[in-house]
């Protein structure tokens, strides 16, 4: 490739070559320059998808086709001829010098008639392309040609080059795996890995049927392998290279090795996992005892806690039945809220105890919604307000309420949701939204929404929730405290309600935790707010700086009839009052909200009464979320009807709004629930009760309760003194605690009943024993009924009234 032709020589070249005759100028194939046998010759060259070229003995390119020109990143086949020596690296990949090592190929080709190999080309732009040619010599009239074909390799060699790769990795795979792998034809070993040589000493050639401890295993494998191709994860034992017996897990699967019938075997050595799995069972064992001593530490919490709660709650509901200014009833029930909160810790974890025994159980009563709702405020409201935050409930008056299923349970969920909303949400609102999604005639499927505007969670976050003892991140049982219990606990009491429960976040966008659950209906159907609309004519101005809260106060009333209007700031709602007046209407009600930025509702309020006449001046409610007593002092001296507390009820507003405009009985629930408990054991007025309890507090708290209810009590220190005076007076009932000095409540009980004469006796155990497990051992011993402390007075005297009617024969 040392010698350059210019294009005028090369195209001489062809032209004058064998085919030349007299002078006259001829094509290389024989033809008159232009003639048609050229162009069909050209053209037939170039439709060839195969890269092909011509060349003389002495190497000089004559002709190529389009293909050729494209694989070197050419135009044409004219600018092939004439770049054609710099067409290949000056050196092949064999050392050798490109030109020298053409020649030789070319002469070999002229010599033998055919000749193959591979060569490295060089495109114009550099890059290297390895091909395969293949020269033929061709007759051409006096003398002979070579003609090539090239085929371009780098498709070929790149897929060689991933097979090589794989095969390396196949190869690394085999000698690093930690499991024995081999194939055999004939029960001769044809392939071992490394493993598998240095455990059993084995090398191709070798039989492997000596590695098994047992010589009729690999006959046992062998036929059954025949039947059905594949065996799976098999025990057998192996013997090591240096004799030691091994515990192995054998597969095995019918191959083709090169033509013959072979078996591919992998093998697991296990004898490590059987002793570890032998010292789990044995820590199993030492767990479920550990278990047992955590049940019997739990009942003994439960039991010290219950006891001094007891006690708390009955002095507070005793204490809230004499008479006290409204600042000592409210510290009074502020009392009882924080004694409950506490008391839900212990039934947190006792929940969850009884969840892993699978002996959490539901109730099924009746009770009315807004019950829970009261609950839930008074138990989140609180917290709320410490932080600042708004505490919204959404409830449409529609809403079925009179409902039968657990009430506590769904108090559970309410408040552990909505507190859980709270603890992580730094400014803003927390909105408890209820909304109606099936009802029947004996049932409805409620939907209940806690929706916050707090730092929200990513999906990693999300996918550690409703695990035990987890929260969002690592940090923050310690940013924010928590067990991580409560909302465990309350997936599990949300589908023990026949619902489910899921979340709906985004980091710094705040959460929404909603759940479904189903409940019965009371035969009397009952709405949470009664559904009234018997307030169209009167018109309301509300007020509030949170637009959220102001929206749902808004829709609430156009529900109940109400003509509204709405001002975010007291600015605005003196505005509107001043606009609506000169346009010679007024208000008659508005609702007004005590903390707003540059102007808090009293301030509006007072500027309010020094531009409208006293006459003129409509019935005004401030709402506030904070000390009821400090706003109620300010608002009397400006005139103000009513000082509510946030979250609005729908059911408390109803009822204000009722006693305001006289078109409804205002109604106290929680009197009249205590009028209730009472009329239940009315008629047993001057029954004989024997309390057998030990505790001092409790003894006071209990028997007060029952001779405010008309009983006559006497008291019993332990259960020894309770036999004694069982014998000794006649009584109507026993209330039997359980854990007491000298005897306790199931020795009691039973020595009671060996007495003939009080087998009919009604003995009810009112204790602080409240696990799983506990009822039916109080009835085992032959008690008639169980009431946990602290004690629910509903409950309490629930039990009294049946018991005593069953005793007296009284229908």
């Amino acid at each position: 490739m040392s010698h350059k032709h210019t294009e005028n020589q090369r195209q001489g070249d062809v032209a004058a070559g064998p085919g030349a005759e007299g002078g006259r100028a001829h094509d290389r194939h024989g033809h008159p320059p232009g003639s048609a046998a050229t162009e069909l010759t050209r053209l037939i060259l170039d439709s060839m998808p195969l890269a092909c070229g011509v060349w003389d003995e002495n190497f000089h390119p004559l002709d190529c086709n389009q293909a050729m020109a494209r694989l070197f990143g050419l135009d044409d086949h004219l600018e092939y001829l004439n770049l054609f020596p710099q067409l290949s690296p000056e050196f092949q990949p064999s050392g050798r010098r490109s030109l020298e090592l053409a020649r030789e190929y070319i002469a070999n080709a002229f010599r033998d008639g055919f000749y193959s190999f591979e060569w490295v080309h060089r495109r114009l732009d550099g890059a290297l392309v390895p091909c395969q040619v293949t020269l033929m010599r061709m007759p051409w009239r006096d003398t002979y040609i070579v003609s090539g074909y090239i085929r371009d390799l780098r498709e070929l060699k790149k897929l060689q080059a991933e097979r090589d790769q794989e095969r390396r990795l196949l190869g690394r795979i085999m000698d690093s795996t930690p499991m024995c792998f081999a194939i055999t034809v004939g029960g001769v070993i044809k392939f071992i890995n490394p493993f598998a040589h240095n455990f059993t000493g084995r090398r191709v050639g070798e039989d492997i049927s000596g590695i098994y401890v047992s010589p009729a295993a690999w006959i046992d494998l062998s036929r059954e392998l025949e039947e059905s191709q594949f065996i799976n994860w098999r025990p057998v034992d192996i013997r090591r290279v240096d004799g030691e017996k091994r515990a192995m897990l054998l597969n095995a699967l019918q191959t083709d090795y090169y033509g013959q019938p072979g078996v591919m075997i992998w093998l697991m050595d296990v004898t490590e996992l059987q002793r570890q799995t032998k010292e789990m069972k044995m820590a199993r064992d030492a767990a479920e005892e550990g278990t047992r001593a955590k049940s019997e530490f739990l009942a003994n919490m439960s039991h010290e806690i219950r006891t001094p709660m007891n006690a708390i709650l009955g002095l507070v509901h005793l204490t809230m039945q004499t008479d006290m200014t409204e600042t000592q009833r409210e510290y009074l029930q502020k009392t009882e809220s924080a004694a409950r909160t506490l008391l839900r810790i212990i039934n947190d974890i006792l929940d969850f105890s009884k969840i892993e025994a699978g002996k959490l159980e539901m109730e099924e009563e009746e009770f009315h919604l807004n019950d829970v709702l009261q609950t839930v405020i008074d138990l989140v409201s609180t917290r709320a307000n410490e932080k600042g935050l708004e505490y919204i409930l959404q409830v449409p008056p529609d809403t079925p309420a009179g409902l039968v299923g657990d009430q506590v349970r769904l108090t559970q969920i309410l408040s552990n949701l909505s507190n859980n909303a709270v603890k992580f949400t730094a400014r803003g609102q927390v909105i408890l939204r209820i909304s109606t999604l099936k009802e029947t005639d004996r049932q409805v499927t409620l939907k209940f929404e806690i929706q916050d505007t707090g730092i929200g969670l990513t999906p990693a976050q999300l996918g550690n929730l409703f695990r035990s003892f987890r929260q969002a991140e690592a940090s923050t049982s310690r940013r924010f405290g928590g067990t991580g219990l409560g909302l465990v606990i309350s997936k599990r009491l949300v589908e023990m309600m026949g619902g489910r429960i899921w979340v709906e976040s985004e980091p710094g966008a705040g959460s929404i935790f909603a759940f479904t659950a189903n409940f019965g209906v009371h035969s009397t159907p009952r709405r949470y707010a009664s559904g009234r609309r018997d307030f169209h004519g009167l018109t309301v101005l509300a007020v509030d700086d949170n637009l959220v809260a102001l929206e749902i106060l808004a829709d609430f009333l156009k529900n109940l009839g109400f003509s509204v209007h709405t001002a975010s700031t007291g600015a605005k709602s003196l505005e509107a009052i001043q606009e609506r007046s000169r346009a010679g209407g007024r208000f008659d009600l508005i609702f007004m909200d005590w903390k707003m930025p540059d102007m808090d509702g009293i301030e509006t309020v007072d500027r309010l009464n020094a531009i409208v006449a006293p006459k003129d001046l409509p019935v005004i409610i401030m709402a506030t979320a904070y000390n009821r007593d400090t706003v109620l002092a300010q608002a009397r001296k400006s005139g103000i009807r009513d000082v509510m507390t946030k979250p609005l009820s729908p059911s408390t507003m109803l009822n204000v709004l009722a006693d305001i405009f006289g078109r409804g009985p205002q109604g106290k629930e929680s009197k009249l629930k205590q009028a209730h408990e009472l009329t239940m054991i009315k008629e047993f007025t001057g029954a004989k009760i024997l309390l057998a309890e030990d505790n001092e507090v409790n003894q006071l708290v209990a028997s007060r309760i029952l001779k405010n209810a008309g009983l006559e009590v006497d008291i019993a220190n332990n259960g020894l003194e309770a036999v004694r005076m069982v014998q000794a007076k006649d009584y109507d009932m026993v209330l039997m605690d359980i854990q007491m000095p000298e005897m306790d409540g199931i020795e009691a009980t039973g020595k009671i009943r060996e007495i003939p004469r009080f087998k009919d006796l009604p003995i009810v155990a009112m204790t602080a024993h409240a696990m799983s497990g506990d009822r039916e051992l109080s009835l085992k011993a032959g008690m008639d009924d169980h009431i946990n402390k602290p004690i629910n007075l509903q409950d309490l005297f629930s039990t009294l009234a049946r018991r005593l009617r069953k005793k007296l024969d009284r229908p």
